[in-house]
């Protein structure tokens, strides 16, 4: 199983949109974070429409029995969480006013192109894939005609379109994620590679929700009233966006883009990889991540800021590790691997029991004096 879950978390929180050709000035030394736009929020509620399916969802409903064959329980599970989709977002709509109502599913299609998956296969084979043919007419309406283009060619793909997008998963991949359709499979990444991924779905979004001046007001009073947290997560997800290859593997890869920009912007990325990779206090997500790499350049800042209480809690992980600490992932897998229950109980109390609150602390700090935040 580590050797699945590595091989999504190893570039995971290092994940970004593809950096631009030319260095953005918000990666720079000396650089300033500018206002929060209102697509910031329309960026968080694109990742509570998933909170929300998943509180929704009941697999128990569609549970095949124990003598099921996989395939079955994948069924299943699929099909859960896809029949909550199109009820999450009429709700939302609901909400809204008639001219505003295709407001959530643009933002569910500007949430896609910032997944791990491309947006052309969860719109054609994940649970989002139960709204396609429902909601191209939408796409059309607001200008993403490209988009569309390419979601009717692959829905030629598959021809008895199904309820149910795991029948479209097991068409292309076996349970054990073998490719049992190579054609298909290699359509389905074509087209993955032709769909935009321009920021056009969200520019769509904003552009409904500024025809409404009422509803934007509210979005706006939204952001003001969060203040210095909202420039700071909007700030983090800016040097995400702008700063960062898309994907980080290597020790070498991390160090050489974390250290490429200015001391601040990657003191705050190396923090922010810690604090989302935490289950509780228990750091085992960010040691399964691409973001461990820099656990000493991590300890330095932490130290270098007086994050006393941080830096005994890292010291008390690394000190678990062999020494060196192993930056490569494989390495660092391998001796979770020989972790017994001792070890994994002294990982699980060695950081604070409030060290989100005190990486994100550490990082407004760090943001406001450095002058990123001013």
């Amino acid at each position: 199983m580590r050797g699945v879950l590595g091989a999504v978390m190893a570039g995971f929180l290092a994940t970004a949109l593809p950096a631009a050709a030319e260095t953005a000035a918000i990666c720079q030394r000396g650089a300033q974070a500018g206002t929060v736009p209102l697509d910031y929020l329309l960026h968080l509620e694109g990742r509570e429409y998933h909170d929300l399916v998943l509180q929704r969802m009941d697999p128990a409903a569609f549970d095949p029995g124990p003598s099921a064959a996989w395939e079955e329980y994948l069924r299943g599970a699929v099909l859960a969480e896809a029949i909550e989709w199109p009820g999450v977002l009429a709700d939302k709509a609901a909400d809204l006013p008639p001219a505003a109502h295709d407001l959530p599913w643009l933002v569910m299609l500007a949430d896609l192109e910032t997944g791990i998956f491309g947006p052309a296969e969860v719109l054609l084979t994940r649970p989002q894939s139960i709204l396609l043919p429902d909601i191209l007419p939408l796409m059309e309406r607001h200008g993403l005609a490209e988009e569309v283009a390419v979601l009717r060619e692959g829905m030629a793909l598959f021809p008895e379109w199904g309820l149910n997008p795991a029948e479209r998963q097991l068409a292309i991949y076996s349970v054990e994620g073998e490719i049992v359709d190579a054609r298909r499979e290699e359509a389905l990444r074509d087209l993955d590679a032709r769909y935009p991924r321009n920021g056009r779905a969200m520019a769509a979004a904003v552009a409904l929700l500024q025809g409404q001046p009422e509803l934007a007001q509210l979005y706006r009073a939204r952001l003001d009233a969060m203040g210095d947290e909202a420039r700071l997560d909007h700030l983090v997800l800016v040097l995400r966006r702008d700063c960062l290859p898309a994907w980080l593997y290597a020790a070498e890869e991390v160090e050489a883009a974390y250290l490429s920009l200015g001391s601040a912007q990657a003191g705050l990325l190396m923090m922010d990889d810690l604090a989302q990779g935490l289950d509780g206090a228990l750091p085992q997500i960010w040691l399964d991540s691409s973001g461990s790499a820099l656990a000493l350049h991590l300890l330095r800042v932490l130290e270098l800021r007086n994050e006393t209480a941080l830096v005994e809690g890292l010291r008390r992980v690394l000190a678990e590790f062999p020494r060196p600490f192993p930056r490569d992932g494989e390495a660092r897998w391998s001796a979770m691997d020989g972790f017994g229950p001792e070890t994994w109980n002294r990982l699980d109390t060695a950081l604070p029991e409030d060290a989100y609150d005190l990486i994100r602390s550490a990082m407004l700090s760090l943001a406001r004096d450095s002058g990123l935040l001013p």
